[in-house]
């Protein structure tokens, strides 16, 4: 998701672009737990690096006492 509304893979670089036009400082945050898988993480990352984007932040889910 992109400000909280879903974006195809195929579509997430150009709309990370369009986002971030003339806003370089963007801090983007990216959210995750431990079942979203290595690859879709890095796809993120790919997009935000080519959209000039520097300022990242991860966030994740706590864990339930289930999980462990």
């Amino acid at each position: 998701a992109v400000n909280r509304e879903a974006v195809a893979a195929a579509a997430l670089s150009d709309t990370v672009r369009r986002f971030a036009l003339g806003k370089p400082e963007t801090l983007v945050v990216v959210q995750a737990d431990r079942r979203t898988a290595h690859g879709a993480v890095m796809t993120v990352l790919d997009a935000v690096r080519a959209a000039g984007l520097q300022r990242v932040s991860f966030q994740t889910d706590a864990e339930s006492s289930d999980a462990r």
